[in-house]
């Protein structure tokens, strides 16, 4: 935003009233626009606590926009490849859930897999 220059022999114009939203003051220039920092600002050590704690939330606050994105590589565990699963509500009589269950118990798996792949190997 240009300077605001003074003319010798014209009369100011009237300042508008404060406006009461803050939306409404930043488009009548009540609030000045925020001005973006260079790098000599963050390497320039502050010789004022008060200073480094205000520098540091700003910086924080601050959107990082034309920076690119650094492909990193994820953390934690990787996706899953195969398809997703939903839930369903079946009925199945207690001595076929039983059987399941046991066989489950033997393979050391759930009965929702025994039950996926016996249906599986059906519909094949």
């Amino acid at each position: 935003m240009p300077p605001k220059v003074e003319i010798k022999g014209k009369t100011k114009k009237p300042t508008p009233a404060k406006a009461s939203n803050p939306a409404e003051a930043f488009m009548t220039g009540q609030i000045p626009v925020p001005q973006n920092s260079t790098k000599e600002d963050e390497t320039k050590p502050s010789t004022n606590a008060n200073e480094q704690t205000t520098n540091s939330k700003a910086e924080k606050n601050t959107p990082q926009r034309n920076e690119t994105k650094i492909d990193k590589p994820r953390r934690g565990r990787p996706p899953k490849k195969t398809e997703t699963k939903k839930q369903y509500s079946i009925s199945i009589k207690p001595s076929l859930y039983e059987k399941a269950k046991k066989k489950a118990e033997e393979r050391e798996t759930s009965v929702n897999e025994i039950i996926s792949e016996a249906l599986s190997k059906y519909l094949k």
